[in-house]
Formats: C-alpha cells, structure tokens, sequence
C-alpha cells in the first residue's frame, strides 16, 4: 500500500464473521463489482450485488447481460470491463456526486424489491405447481426403424 501511497484510504482487515462485515458494508461510500469480460460473466449475477444493495450501497459494476437486465443506469453505474479509465471516472463521480450515490442506491433497491424472495416466490412456485401438476402426455410407441430382417 506504501507505494501506490493510498494507505491512509484503503484498509485490509483480518477475517470475521459476516454479522461484523455488514455494518462495514452498509458504512461504504460505493461497492465494487469488477471482472474481466468472459462468457460466465455475461450470466452471473454476483451474490455481493445484491449485498449491496440490499445495504442501500451505491454500486460500480463492470457491465454484463446478466446484471443489465435487471438494473438499468439509473440503478448502477457502469464501466466497461477491463477499462481502468471508466472505473476510475465512475468512482470519481461517485465521490464528487453525494446526490447520485444516494440516487443510485435508492432506485437500485426499489428495483430490488420487486425481485426479494418474498415477492418472487408466488411466480416461482406458481411455475413449478405448474409444471407438477400438468396432466403426462403419453409419448406415441416408439417403433423400430428397422424391422427384423430389414437395414442394418
């Protein structure tokens, strides 16, 4: 940390329980989700972006399909992946815009809401009542193609 000289900002802490890390979580000015472009991450929806959110954390994410189809711009900033020049402008405006932190986190979690287990469940159970209760359509015999004697 001596030579990049952001020691008095950026702090290491030792492992602890997670009941520890979410008040240190909820204290951040912005949560970070950075990842190399890759296929996995075109469908992943990080865990820790919904830890963000759910703690009313501002968030700067690389962007990906997966996480751009449930936040929009007004929700997350977003960077290009791999572009250091995009995430340090997103963080800089971040810290220079308190209102759009406070934006950002608000829409984020309103958007949140409607996607919370409690919310989702009824279409999800309502799916997979469907799916088990739907009558067992009978697959027609299945018939060789090649009678005793005939083909192969």
């Amino acid at each position: 940390m001596g030579r990049l000289a952001c020691g008095d900002r950026v702090h290491f802490l030792p492992w602890m329980p997670a009941a520890h890390i979410f008040p240190l979580v909820a204290a951040c000015d912005a949560g970070l989700i950075a990842h190399e472009a890759s296929p996995f991450w075109e469908l992943a929806q990080p865990n820790k972006l919904f830890e963000y959110i759910a703690l009313r954390v501002p968030v700067i994410t690389a962007r990906c399909a997966a996480i751009r189809e449930s936040f929009d711009e007004s929700c997350l900033m977003f960077f290009e992946p791999g572009s250091m020049e995009e995430l340090a402008d997103g963080i800089r405006r971040l810290y220079a815009e308190p209102s759009l932190r406070t934006m950002l986190a608000e829409n984020a979690y309103r958007r949140y809401e409607s996607m919370r287990w409690e919310r989702a469940r009824q279409g999800y159970l309502a799916v997979v009542r469907e799916t088990l209760c739907a009558p067992i359509r009978r697959r027609p015999a299945w018939t060789d193609p090649f009678p005793e004697g005939e083909g192969a």
